[in-house]
Formats: C-alpha cells, structure tokens, sequence
C-alpha cells in the first residue's frame, strides 16, 4: 500500500471516529439512567393516534403542540404513548398516541385532537437526559432488565413524557413503565 492511500485511509478513519464521538456525545448516550417505583401515578392527555413507526411521531406531536399553543394551553411537555410491541408488529402497523401531558384538563373532545384520562397506577420510573432517539437503545434494555430482575411484569403500553429544558438546549425524557 502506498503513503498516499494509507494517508487518505487515516484521515478517512480519523473523520469517522470524531463523527462517532460527537454522535454518542451530543445524543446523551453515556448519561446514567435513574429508576424508581411511582405507585399512584395519573396522567392527563390531549393526543392524536399515530400509526406507523414510533420514530416518525414527532409531526403529530408538533401538531397538537401548536393547537394547544393556539387555544392559550401550556403544553411545556409532551408525551408519547406506544401502544405495540415492534419486536412482534409489523412497522406500518404500529400504533401510538402522541400530545400533551397536564396536571389536569377540562378540554372537550373534538375531531381531530382527543382528550385521554389515564387512571392512577403502579410504573417503573425511569429518568434519562439523552436524546430520546437513543432510548430503545439506553432506557428500554435497562428496565427490561429490572423488572426481570425484580420480578415484576409488563401491564400496558409504556408512556415517554418529554420536557424541553434550558430553553431548548437539551431534553429530559421519563419513561413510564405499566408494571403489576
């Protein structure tokens, strides 16, 4: 092999590495993930149902955002419900729901946004100050793990609530595991 590719190889490597680097750095991959037990845990929620990948919900997120933005509601977080397993459910079949989260609402339902009440319940509690895009891969094998290890079981679809921090230079995802 000659110097020149060798050196075009380096650089090529070097490039891909710093990429890496800021990759796992700016997602938040590294960050600890804390768990807790909620016990009584309720939830209030403006949404629209979303079918298809759970990684494209964001535009329905976006949307009800800004009617509740529209209609003078603080919606400072956000959630995503999933409904499905995407291990067991084809991709264009997954179903979720994706909105706001209040303390508490009196919104009536209309066509297109829908007000949900969840009821109070046990969760696993987990917090996580990534990238929510990197908590299938940071969160999600974590709590697997201990409910396994607790002994506990999976009783519904899991709710990720998302609030904006520092004026939107960085995010706190909480992850809400139905356990029994």
């Amino acid at each position: 092999m000659n110097k020149h590719l060798r050196k075009i190889i380096l650089i090529f490597l070097v490039f891909i590495a710093v990429v890496m680097g800021t990759m796992y750095y700016r997602l938040g991959t590294y960050k600890p993930v804390e768990f807790d037990v909620v016990e009584a845990k309720d939830f209030n929620f403006l949404y629209k149902q979303h079918i298809g990948a759970y990684h494209e919900i964001l535009e329905v997120i976006e949307d009800v955002e800004k009617w509740a933005k529209k209609h003078n509601l603080d919606c400072s977080k956000t959630f995503g419900q999933y409904l499905d397993n995407p291990d067991t459910t084809d991709t264009d079949r997954l179903r979720s729901y994706g909105g706001c989260v209040f303390d508490h609402m009196q919104i009536p339902n209309n066509e297109d946004y829908k007000y949900k009440y969840e009821h109070p319940r046990k969760y696993l509690h987990a917090v996580f100050e990534g990238s929510p895009a990197v908590g299938p891969i940071s969160v999600y094998p974590k709590a697997a793990e201990w409910i396994s290890k607790n002994k506990a079981k999976m009783d519904g679809a899991v709710i990720e609530v998302y609030t904006v921090k520092n004026g939107g230079s960085g995010m706190l995802t909480e992850y809400y595991f139905p356990i029994k």
